[in-house]
């Protein structure tokens, strides 16, 4: 639970960092660990014979105190913290930072809400079989209710690997997630095509395979006829434009000394073009010069 809740506050808040207060998740892992730390340290017969008879008696899991602390408490630990934990991420998504990722970047927003929703659903199917079998139906062989919490969480990692199958661009968005990425704020901002061309730039959506008018409008999470009106607004057309962004890419390696170290043919490959003759074209268009003239201005 603990990780699942800074999995979302790191997106949510764009915090990676362990902070300092972050400390205090860990304390009832620190005192838990404290507590058995007596039966850690048995001889190995010891624990043997423990386990033989938790093999006969499973309900000694519940009564049997093994640690410092009494059972109970553990027991009740295990409602309370995914309790806390789940209140604690849906405050994550209904803070105004969420506010501001659901607008700003949707498809990350959807896979915490959905990562969310499946935890909530998860731990309140468990509780309610608990409570069930504890309550309604004592009689009912245990069993049963035993086999209802493994079909359960079985089912919720499979629904969440079948979700993150079948929607694999939010493992990349999640892959290469930066706390510092330039978004598109929908509401606050007015969208003009210097705002995007900042913001395609400085994440370098023109890399990588999804670098054409769709995926790069996916990427921007606007519609595509809308970013085609904006380019035209200043470019003849898609290629033109994402063609100055990566020459303008091409230009900040080339004063770095790329090409101290490496061909043009490598330069033109790692800016996005598919051919050395295109970049040529690009870059003479956009500089009066070929990259190694360029190049020599700088030496």
């Amino acid at each position: 639970m603990p990780a699942a809740y800074f999995h979302v506050k790191s997106i949510v808040k764009k915090q990676v960092a362990w902070q300092s207060k972050d400390w205090i998740h860990l304390v009832p892992f620190i005192i838990f660990l404290i507590s058995y730390l007596p039966f850690y340290f048995e001889d190995f017969e010891t624990k043997s014979n423990y386990v033989a008879r938790i093999l006969n008696d499973m309900s000694l899991i519940q009564s049997d105190n093994i640690g410092l602390l009494p059972e109970f408490i553990n027991n009740l630990g295990r409602i309370i913290q995914p309790i806390v934990y789940i209140i604690l991420q849906w405050g994550l998504l209904k803070s105004a930072d969420g506010v501001l990722l659901k607008a700003t970047q949707k498809t990350l927003f959807r896979w915490l809400l959905n990562f969310v929703r499946i935890q909530t659903f998860l731990f309140s199917s468990l509780l309610a079989t608990v409570f069930t079998s504890q309550y309604f139906f004592p009689a009912v062989s245990v069993s049963f209710f035993e086999f209802i919490p493994l079909f359960l969480t079985v089912s919720s990692f499979f629904i969440l690997s079948i979700y993150l199958f079948w929607n694999q661009n939010i493992l990349q968005k999640i892959k290469y997630f930066n706390p510092n990425e330039k978004t598109l704020d929908h509401n606050n901002t007015q969208l003009d095509i210097n705002t995007i061309s900042e913001i395609v730039f400085t994440n370098k959506y023109f890399l990588g395979k999804e670098n054409d008018l769709v995926g790069v409008a996916n990427q921007l999470e606007i519609n595509k006829a809308d970013l085609s009106k904006l380019i035209k607004t200043k470019y003849v057309n898609f290629n033109a434009w994402i063609n100055t962004l990566k020459v303008s890419y091409s230009m900040e390696l080339i004063k770095e000394g790329y090409l101290n170290d490496f061909s043009i043919e490598a330069l033109a490959a790692t800016c996005g073009f598919n051919s050395t003759s295109t970049f040529y074209r690009a870059f003479k268009a956009q500089t009066e010069t070929t990259p190694k003239e360029y190049a020599s201005s700088f030496n």
